[in-house]
């Protein structure tokens, strides 16, 4: 998704202070140089993965693509691209990883209730929860088995 450079100012101010100066503080062009330095980028593949990681530290690309937008950018196989982005991740979003959480919340997945959370008729939630307490927890009292090491004392054998 290409974004204007007037986007791009308005993604960067409207940033939290704390994000603000997590990405001012950290030497991207450094972190980046060396990451194509060690899977041989070229120029103009290095210049799409900043391009693709400064997106994502702005918040204007979700985190949960960035390795499949990637591998299309660099037009490179899932194996080097996920060497790449382990690298981006431990040199440069490990550093910001704080600041990245706000701005990229995950929702947990949504429960999708099961029959034991079906609601009960009223009055009814009593019983059930009774039967299956006594299903799983029987009282020694309740159960009537005989014991097998029990010996029975006969006063007329010695």
């Amino acid at each position: 998704m290409e974004h204007t450079n007037e986007q791009l100012a308005k993604a960067f101010s409207g940033l939290p202070e704390d994000v603000k100066e997590a990405i001012a503080e950290l030497d991207l062009a450094g972190a980046l140089g060396e990451i194509g330095l060690k899977h041989h980028l070229h120029l103009d593949q290095l210049g799409l993965l900043a391009d693709r990681t400064a997106l994502v530290m702005m918040g204007l690309e979700p985190l949960a693509t960035y390795g499949a937008d990637v591998a299309r950018d660099l037009g490179l196989a899932p194996a080097v691209v996920a060497t790449i982005t382990a690298d981006v991740n431990s040199l440069i979003f490990a550093q910001i990883q704080e600041s990245l959480k706000k701005l990229h919340v995950v929702p947990p997945p949504p429960v999708a209730p099961g029959p034991a959370a079906a609601k009960a008729p009223a009055g009814q939630a009593g019983v059930f929860e009774e039967k299956m307490s006594k299903l799983f927890r029987l009282p020694r009292e309740e159960v009537d088995l005989p014991d097998p090491y029990h010996e029975s004392v006969d006063p007329n054998i010695k």
